[in-house]
């Protein structure tokens, strides 16, 4: 196991290819006030690949039903991003 937990074993990918440990697991973290920053920022030691914070202002812990269109494009986003 590797400084962060992953493991140095190539492993398959669901496009049937294979990646090794080192491309990482990606990350996309929204952020609204319910949650403390301290912890959101921590969780950046924990993830193996790119690390990506939205704060969303004005939202609550309920951010499917708030804002589902910012959710939905930041998932897209992310998606396109990282595969």
């Amino acid at each position: 196991m590797g400084a962060r937990g992953a493991s140095s074993r190539s492993r398959p990918h669901r496009d049937g290819g294979v990646r090794s440990a080192s491309d990482g697991v990606h990350a996309l973290v929204l952020h609204q006030r319910a949650i403390g920053s301290a912890g959101v920022d921590a969780t950046a030691h924990y993830v193996s690949g790119r690390y990506r914070r939205e704060t969303l202002v004005g939202t609550s812990h309920w951010i499917p039903d708030e804002e589902p269109e910012k959710l939905a494009r930041l998932v897209l986003e992310h998606i396109a991003a990282h595969g």
